[in-house]
């Protein structure tokens, strides 16, 4: 079962990974989405944002896949380190490969930026900073808003750790009551509150393992079915269809899984999760970088899939790159056995 539950892991992230991939692409080629989509839409069916999905799904592997620890010993401290060691080294060298890139450049882009704001970019929040107004500008160059939410759960998971562990409703309750609350009144920017929630739910689904469970697939079509037929005449908020459509869609994703667990599959899924966090760093300044030499206003369909297709290939090559050159950089830092 162990060999399973890893593998619905994967496959899920694969699965978020290419949403993103997508969010951003049809993102930049429609300036924004203020220009009409040559290649995808951008919202799912109860209105339901495209991209709040794809992150959402991410959220609740990061917290399935830390839900893992809750049988093992655990000490906060370490746990922290090695957070930071899987975060940080490559957050780093992705951002001073694009900045040097940048600067080195258009010098000026840079000139109004407060040299304080650097502290944002070396706790790894830049984007997030920006998304939920704590600046107008820094010195962000890769990631997203993603990077800065995910190193604050993971400050809180030893809260969330304990809890679940120990009173797992009382736990529920007390979330529901702090972060929902939280999300309706906009302080967030709806980055965080609904974000830590999809969270708490992967620690929650390994907890009681519920891949395994005969119900978990017709609950999650009853999740994601309530969230595109009955919340929108009923006026809920998106945010909260958005929580149950991705809640459901992954609860059904986990069930499938194993059916799918065949050598290339799993293959491919194990390869997408390995890359994964590389990818996330480097594949919006490539397609920024991309589409410099179109006129996205007049951009065929055509052209439109084929660049799809080179950005797929050049964020596969640079996440590669980009997860060797970090790897190398460890095995270099890292003490040699009997050295004095």
């Amino acid at each position: 079962m162990e060999k399973k539950r890893l593998f619905y892991l994967d496959f899920i992230r694969a699965i978020a990974l290419f949403i993103i991939l997508i969010v951003h692409f049809n993102a930049t080629i429609t300036n924004m989405f203020t220009l009409p989509s040559k290649f995808t839409g951008s919202i799912l069916p109860g209105n339901i944002y495209i991209g709040e999905f794809g992150s959402g799904l991410f959220f609740m592997i990061s917290g399935a896949a830390l839900g893992l620890t809750l049988d093992r010993p655990f000490n906060t401290g370490e746990f922290c380190v090695k957070r930071a060691k899987a975060i940080y080294p490559m957050f780093y060298i992705a951002f001073l490969v694009s900045f040097g890139i940048r600067f080195t450049e258009n010098p000026a882009s840079y000139a109004a930026v407060p040299s304080a704001s650097i502290l944002y970019t070396v706790f790894g929040i830049d984007m997030f900073a920006l998304s939920i107004g704590w600046c107008r500008m820094n010195f962000a160059c890769v990631g997203e808003w993603f990077t800065g939410v995910i190193l604050i759960l993971y400050l809180l998971f030893p809260i969330f750790r304990k809890g679940v562990s120990k009173v797992p409703f009382v736990t529920a309750v007390l979330a529901a009551a702090l972060f929902l609350p939280l999300h309706l009144s906009g302080i967030d920017k709806g980055l965080l509150a609904l974000n830590a929630v999809k969270f708490l739910f992967g620690i929650y689904f390994t907890k009681y393992r519920l891949y395994e469970k005969k119900l978990t697939a017709p609950a999650g079509v009853i999740l994601f079915l309530s969230a595109v037929l009955l919340f929108p005449p009923l006026g809920v908020p998106a945010g909260f269809g958005g929580l149950f459509f991705t809640a459901g869609i992954f609860m059904v994703l986990s069930v499938l899984a194993p059916f799918l667990e065949v050598r290339g599959v799993k293959e491919f899924c194990g390869l997408a999760s390995r890359y994964s966090y590389a990818a996330f760093l480097v594949h919006h300044v490539l397609i920024q970088r991309m589409v410099r030499n179109f006129d996205l206003e007049t951009l065929r369909r055509r052209d439109a899939f084929l660049l799809f297709g080179v950005y797929l290939a050049f964020t596969a090559i640079c996440s590669v790159l980009l997860y060797t050159a970090n790897e190398k950089l460890a095995g270099a830092l890292r003490p040699r056995e009997g050295r004095a």
